[in-house]
């Protein structure tokens, strides 16, 4: 007797979206913040709808040269007053260009990551809202904008200790300057908030995963699902990651040097040495934010092989829990650990890379000095 084994078709329609439904999965409250910023800064991370390919690209053509006047204007004021710190100023307005270039040019936006994470959260009951990223999102952006604030009162604070005015005198420039501030941290939140969402999922999938009618061979692809979003969507941040992994480790090293290289703190300066500690600790949150929350989602891959492996024990037929081995080999295959340009790790030990580099060369540097 021969017996014919039917072919188990997986549900994938996630995979199949209409233009129609694209549009209205994002929440409302989270389209407005990446439109404020695409207005405000020309970060255009696809949020904007556009109806035809000349208005997209319009819309590009205008983010450019918005931004361009933006970085044009802040030079000429920076070289046209030899009071400012040119080198920092100069390279932060060169690398919020360089920001925006790299989000015009990419195809595969923070909407449409935002759009496949909605998709993927209906497969699988959830509701995109309840994860309230709008709320987070704003919040990162209050905490920002304190830590800009606080920076600008040191300054003034230490100015004023040393007998000189405020330095940056121009409202037109703290505006800009400000704005450009603002558009670099934003980008990189929105970076350390990437892993995050896909984090969400995976919990949120474990326990969808460990449902007694859930369908293991539609589990695999919605495992995909996410792990494809979650590539293409890090691949167009990798080079704002080794820019603001270059640029802050450089910055950290010189502001932790500077009171050394004074010798003593004096009073007069200490105004000044606290907005160096406050610049510090930002720059070095900054770098490990990311490497956290991808640390967290490996973390979460972990726990969905644990639960895969306890229903490989419960599993009632050879057949599911063959379909169960082979999920398990393909989360092994991609366990969504992750590296930027294949050399520098998102993990845990990245942190203590750039500490051991940073007080490596802080040495060298004070050694150099002869003070000491």
């Amino acid at each position: 007797m021969v017996v014919h084994k039917t072919a188990v078709v997986p549900n994938v329609s996630f995979l199949v979206k209409s233009k129609s439904s694209k549009s209205d999965s994002i929440p409302k409250s989270l389209r407005y913040i990446f439109v404020f910023f695409q207005i405000i800064a020309a970060l255009d991370f696809g949020f904007v709808r556009v109806t035809s390919g000349r208005q997209k690209y319009l819309l590009k053509f205008l983010a450019f040269m918005q931004s361009s006047v933006i970085v044009t204007w802040i030079c000429c004021l920076v070289v046209s007053n030899p009071n400012f710190e040119a080198v920092w100023l100069i390279s932060a307005s060169l690398k919020y260009f360089i920001f925006v270039v790299v989000l015009l040019s990419t195809k595969y936006s923070y909407c449409d990551f935002q759009n496949d994470l909605c998709f993927f959260d209906k497969e699988i009951n959830t509701d995109s809202v309840s994860y309230r990223l709008d709320i987070k999102m704003i919040m990162s952006l209050i905490v920002v904008v304190i830590c800009l604030v606080l920076k600008y009162v040191f300054l003034s604070k230490a100015l004023e200790a040393g007998g000189g005015g405020y330095l940056l005198h121009f409202f037109l420039f703290d505006i800009l300057y400000s704005i450009v501030t603002v558009s670099l941290d934003f980008v990189r939140v929105t970076y350390f908030l990437l892993f995050t969402c896909s984090r969400w999922r995976i919990e949120k999938f474990i326990k969808f995963v460990n449902q007694d009618n859930a369908n293991i061979v539609s589990c695999q692809y919605l495992y995909k699902n996410i792990a494809d979003v979650t590539e293409k969507a890090k691949g167009n941040f990798n080079l704002v990651f080794i820019i603001t992994l270059m640029y802050n480790t450089i910055s950290t090293t010189v502001h932790i040097f500077l009171p050394f290289a004074g010798g003593l703190v004096k009073t007069e300066s200490g105004w000044k040495l606290a907005g160096d500690v406050l610049t510090v600790v930002k720059n070095f949150f900054i770098v490990l934010a990311p490497t956290f929350t991808a640390g967290l989602l490996s973390s979460e891959v972990e726990n969905l092989v644990l639960a895969l492996r306890d229903k490989v024990l419960i599993a009632k037929d050879e057949k599911q829990r063959e379909d169960i081995r082979r999920f398990i080999g393909y989360i092994e295959a991609r366990p969504l650990k992750f590296t930027v340009c294949g050399v520098v790790p998102l993990d845990w030990n990245l942190p203590v890379i750039i500490v051991n580099m940073s007080f490596t060369y802080l040495i060298v540097m004070i050694q150099f000095t002869h003070k000491y």
